[in-house]
């Protein structure tokens, strides 16, 4: 879609086919140099085994390289990947090494957490790290995004909110370690569900989704603007 000047998305195009099945696929991000995608889709590996012990067809991550046309090719599958549970819901950093997704992969807090993992320079992956008890919960941490100055977004509803789904921040501090998180706070949360929180390369822009009263159906796409500094 076409951003215009009051922020309203026009002229949405379907992306390719190759890309669209008919399961779903979500949450995306690209590489700083914009010719590699990480994208989220349900698992539709061929045979009986798409779906895990308990009958669920479980989320996984994909990535895909982009020509000069935009066109989307040489389509894998991450090596991290289950079908016993979710991989998903991808963020790249501003420097191209590290990739923030959201997981219920064993080993966590409870529900899904949020993972990061090295992309190294020969294409392979590092070893998934878990980001610890100061991000996850035993309730759903999902939606990482990071931002160009190094915060770290992300929509739970195991920390202190406002209700549903609410969208936190970890501060980085100088040094690009995380330090302080917060919850952004009204309006851009609300009672219900609040995420898939993203913001621009100014760093004061940007979009979210949410379920809350007023919107057009179910889960609707909002933008804000960043009025002060967190």
């Amino acid at each position: 879609a076409s951003v215009e000047t009051d922020k309203q998305l026009s002229n949405a195009e379907l992306i390719t086919k190759r890309v669209n099945t008919r399961f779903h696929e979500g949450p995306l991000c690209f590489s700083p140099d914009n010719k590699t995608v990480f994208f989220t889709r349900n698992n539709i590996s061929k045979g009986k085994n798409r779906r895990d012990q308990k009958g669920i067809q479980n989320l996984k991550l994909f990535k895909s390289t982009i020509d000069a046309e935009g066109k989307w090719l040489n389509e894998e599958v991450l090596n991290f990947n289950s079908t016993e549970y979710s991989v998903g819901h991808p963020s790249i950093s501003t420097d191209g090494k590290t990739l923030y997704f959201a997981s219920d992969m064993p080993g966590g807090f409870g529900g899904a957490d949020i993972y990061k993992v090295n992309l190294n320079p020969d294409g392979t992956y590092g070893q998934p790290v878990n980001m610890g008890k100061e991000i996850n919960t035993e309730g759903q941490e999902m939606f990482p995004w990071i931002s160009s100055d190094g915060n770290l977004f992300f929509s739970s509803n195991g920390h202190v909110g406002l209700g549903g789904l609410d969208v936190f921040v970890m501060l980085a501090d100088k040094n690009g370690a995380f330090g302080k998180m917060m919850n952004v706070g009204k309006p851009l949360n609300s009672q219900n569900d609040d995420f898939a929180f993203t913001m621009n390369p100014d760093n004061k822009t940007g979009y979210f989704s949410s379920n809350r009263e007023g919107g057009k159906g179910d889960d609707d796409i909002y933008s804000y603007t960043l009025l002060k500094p967190f």
